[in-house]
């Protein structure tokens, strides 16, 4: 949804499923973008994270609970 910058974007707590990517943390330019404490299914094209993101931590498969 958005093919610049992102700034100051926190992402947590969140069932994720779906999309080419799910997530798209942003380009090289991005800041302050974190993923946090997510569950994600297995809906995806080409894979679940891309891009520049400043923090992933806690996320894991639904599934399974086991961490990305």
């Amino acid at each position: 949804m958005n093919s610049g910058n992102i700034s100051n974007f926190v992402t947590e707590y969140n069932w994720l499923n779906g999309g080419n990517y799910t997530i798209y943390c942003g380009k090289d330019g991005s800041r302050g973008v974190s993923v946090r404490y997510n569950r994600f299914g297995p809906d995806f094209r080409y894979g679940i994270i891309t891009g520049k993101c400043d923090q992933l931590v806690g996320n894991v498969w639904e599934r399974t609970g086991e961490p990305i």
